[in-house]
């Protein structure tokens, strides 16, 4: 488990952290599209929503394309390797580091899309909660509020899949343009 836990700080780290997720223009571009496509996440109680059968049919060959990708970066051979090892940003995390950060960047917020899809489209919250809680009051709204913050973060997920693909292929283009 330490060694695991070691990684992902690692990974986060060469991603560039807090500042680097939250500022980034693809988690900012993915917010927005998100907020303007309502009609993507919201549905009326108990209809399943537009994003969960999108991200259940889409997510799975972008995973694909991300493992293919990533598996391009081994390809490489050791003086291109070095060379990436020896290149360094602002942050001094190699450039080799920083690229295979955006590609398990990629891949982890596609498996986070499709597990949410399904816990989303299987789960018996709303049952759980309707008997202990009853659907009256404060409950129903913190229910419903749920509901649709629940759909809302499955939607956004969908939406930042689609637009890391655009930050891997600018990844893949920036290590073609390296001059060594």
């Amino acid at each position: 488990m330490k060694s695991f836990l070691r990684v992902i700080r690692r990974y986060f780290k060469a991603y560039g952290g807090w500042k680097g997720l939250f500022s980034s223009p693809f988690f900012l571009f993915s917010l927005c599209l998100t907020s303007l496509a309502s009609g993507v996440w919201l549905s009326p109680l108990g209809d399943s929503p537009k994003w969960i059968g999108i991200s259940q049919d889409i997510i799975p060959d972008l995973l694909g394309f991300s493992l293919g990708s990533y598996a391009f970066m081994f390809s490489l051979n050791d003086r291109v390797r070095s060379a990436l090892i020896a290149l360094g940003n602002k942050s001094g995390v190699a450039y080799l580091d920083n690229v295979n950060a955006i590609f398990l960047h990629f891949i982890i917020v596609q498996f986070l899309s499709v597990i949410w899809s399904f816990l989303f489209e299987f789960n018996n919250f709303h049952y759980l909660f309707r008997y202990f809680f009853g659907v009256v009051g404060f409950f129903e709204f913190s229910y419903i509020f749920l509901y649709f913050v629940s759909s809302f973060l499955g939607a956004f997920l969908m939406f930042y899949s689609f637009s890391l693909v655009v930050a891997a292929s600018i990844a893949v283009f920036r290590l073609a343009s390296i001059k060594h």
